[in-house]
């Protein structure tokens, strides 16, 4: 009896069965966190075995997709083990450890599937673009869904609102530059136009500042950057969507949030950071942080960084209001990773982004462009890697953009 045409190539069956665990692990996470993970961990289990039963050799190019990822996860564990490893306050459960492990294991699934892809991309390039879309139409459901029938502000059932405005909106940014670079005409810039719409509206609902004021003018900086030859059309419609999602959110989003952000400013000089607010808390976090790396530049441990912000305060009379949130995070990528890892850890936080922004910039990768950019701008005012669920989706993400774009190299396709 013989097998079917398609399970006669097992090696076509492994690579589109992890590139469709991919793709369903960053769907899944707007809604359901576990089927997101699980779908992870499968698709680092059959990238092993595909590593194993089909090795290929990388392509020197895309070690530099690779690489900083292992780099970044390498950087967590060693922390982790020189500090913990013998310690009382060992922790299984800690952040790093757990966000580092992941890291290796999505490089691991990147390995494979940029290893054997050149063989599948042109079917490859359509199932991640169809799954991007499909990510969107689902996030934008949900978001509008708990947006219309439910209180407070929009997470997509994360629990951190916060954490889905970075998600989304990276996701969204992505999506917008992948249809634009793929064809350009009417039907796609509409498109576009309407998932920046759409996008920046949900933003709005999930009360995020950062985003809320940064979202719109990434999109015109990747544009400028990256898609210049596009004219001043797409920019015109992007202004227009701006005004219009202004207009609607208004009063009862930027009003408010603008108000509150004044007075926390002033809250913070008139209390020296004593008083507790959204704002002031992040500004007295990263006082207290600047001030740490400034004093111990090689590293701390939590614990260490916990007793530090106590004698700090106590020291200056100032920025208590930190001190509800520095066992958490720093609530900035760069400080908080040189206040725990050192001024080495800050610097293979570096390397990966803009190893990354320079690779998207070279290759001529306008989603992973946006990508990069939006975890560099989502991490001035947050930790995104000290999540493990943003950690999964966006190196997950980014392995996803490089494989669609893959073929389009300078000196060979568009300019």
């Amino acid at each position: 009896m013989s097998l079917p045409g398609p399970l006669k190539d097992y090696r076509r069956v492994l690579f589109y069965t992890v590139l469709l665990l991919v793709l369903l692990s960053n769907l899944t996470m707007f809604y359901s966190v576990k089927s997101a993970k699980v779908s992870f961990y499968w698709a680092f289990y059959f990238s092993m075995l595909g590593v194993i039963c089909d090795f290929h050799r990388l392509q020197r190019r895309h070690w530099w997709i690779i690489a900083p990822m292992v780099l970044l996860g390498i950087s967590d564990l060693i922390w982790f083990g020189w500090i913990y490893i013998g310690n009382p306050d060992f922790d299984e459960f800690n952040a790093y450890l757990n966000t580092g492990k992941r890291l290796i294991l999505a490089a691991v699934i990147g390995y494979y599937l940029l290893s054997v892809m050149p063989k599948y991309h042109q079917i490859s390039r359509t199932v991640i673009k169809v799954a991007l879309i499909l990510t969107f139409i689902i996030a934008s459901g949900v978001g509008i869904y708990q947006d219309l029938y439910m209180t407070g502000r929009v997470d997509f059932f994360l629990g951190r609102a916060t954490n889905a405005a970075y998600d989304y909106s990276i996701l969204s940014a992505a999506l917008i530059f992948l249809l634009v670079y793929e064809n350009v005409n009417r039907r796609t810039m509409l498109c576009s136009l309407v998932i920046f719409a759409v996008s920046y509206y949900i933003i709005f609902q999930t009360g995020t500042r950062n985003v809320m004021a940064t979202y719109p003018l990434l999109i015109i900086f990747v544009g400028i950057v990256k898609l210049r030859h596009l004219g001043f059309k797409p920019l015109i419609f992007i202004l227009l969507s701006i005004g219009v999602v202004t207009t609607l959110s208004y009063q009862h989003v930027i009003k408010p949030k603008f108000e509150t952000t004044i007075n926390e400013f002033k809250r913070y000089e008139a209390t020296n950071g004593n008083e507790h607010g959204s704002l002031t808390s992040r500004l007295a976090m990263w006082s207290i942080g600047k001030s740490l790396i400034h004093d111990h530049p090689l590293g701390n441990s939590l614990e260490e960084r916990w007793r530090y912000a106590q004698d700090y305060v106590k020291r200056n009379n100032a920025d208590e209001s930190a001190l509800r949130f520095v066992n958490v995070h720093l609530h900035n990528e760069v400080i908080e990773v040189a206040s725990l890892m050192g001024v080495q850890g800050a610097l293979v936080l570096l390397f990966f982004y803009f190893s990354l922004l320079g690779y998207a910039y070279y290759t001529r990768n306008p989603p992973l462009f946006a990508i990069m950019m939006g975890i560099i701008v989502c991490g001035l005012t947050d930790v995104l890697f000290a999540s493990r669920e943003q950690t999964i989706m966006l190196s997950l993400l980014i392995i996803s953009v490089v494989v669609w774009h893959n073929d389009r190299l300078p000196g060979t396709h568009r300019k």
